[in-house]
């Protein structure tokens, strides 16, 4: 498998478009995607070639029959769209990038005191249970999870809404129903109790409701796949 060098995304060989320069063969996801490289490869400039008081217009890379006069994401598979003709230093780009890094950074220090708690006991030689009981690590969990999921994480509810509103289910209606489940089940475990549930003093060997194990976790490497996602196309431009 080979790189796009435009969007970052890997390409079959055999199947994927390509383009030779300098005695180098480069593959790419689509026929956007090597346009918009052999322009820059040529050293001309797209946005000279836009005529003044035009509208600009936004692709989606993914789904380059998607075209609107204004960004957002897309309707079809919910990535967001980039401009079709790029400036040099795109603020826009830079400013999402930053927001995508600050989320994943600060979502990832929440994350871990969550991950240590719900799965601490299969470390052998740490003994959280006994300096931490589960009456009061359910509640961190909890409290930590919340912002992640929530904020963090809240740009998934926003594309999975859209693709609801736009009737095209996608990967983000899909990752949202997986969370929302996962982290439903265990706020309802934490703030209303089963009066069945098992004593951890009287039976430490049980397993317990743990919060925000699944979606946790699970939402830092989406959202830094998504960080990564978005580097590679700033270089590329």
């Amino acid at each position: 498998m080979k790189k796009d060098p435009i969007c970052g995304m890997d390409v079959d060989e055999k199947t994927g478009l390509n383009a030779e320069l300098n005695g180098e063969t480069y593959y790419f996801c689509s026929e956007h995607c090597r346009k918009k490289f052999l322009a820059q490869a040529s050293g001309k400039s797209e946005s000279s070639q836009v005529a003044p008081g035009r509208k600009a217009e936004y692709i989606c890379p993914m789904d380059p029959e998607v075209v609107q006069d204004h960004p957002g994401d897309c309707p079809k598979c919910g990535m967001p769209l980039e401009p079709k003709i790029v400036a040099a230093g795109d603020d826009e780009e830079n400013t999402e990038l930053k927001s995508l890094s600050v989320k994943f950074w600060a979502g990832l220090v929440l994350t871990l005191p969550v991950f240590v708690l719900a799965m601490g006991e299969m470390i052998h030689g740490l003994r959280i249970k006994e300096a931490l009981p589960y009456s009061v690590s359910k509640w961190i969990e909890l409290i930590l999870s919340t912002p992640v999921v929530f904020w963090a994480g809240g740009i998934f509810f926003k594309r999975a809404w859209n693709s609801i509103l736009n009737r095209s289910p996608n990967m983000f209606t899909l990752i949202v129903m997986g969370v929302s489940a996962a982290y439903g089940y265990s706020a309802l475990a934490v703030l209303v109790p089963d009066e069945r549930e098992i004593d951890e003093e009287s039976h430490p060997g049980h397993c317990r409701h743990l919060v925000g194990v699944h979606p946790v976790p699970t939402r830092r490497l989406i959202r830094l796949d998504a960080r990564w996602r978005r580097q590679p196309r700033r270089r590329g431009r």
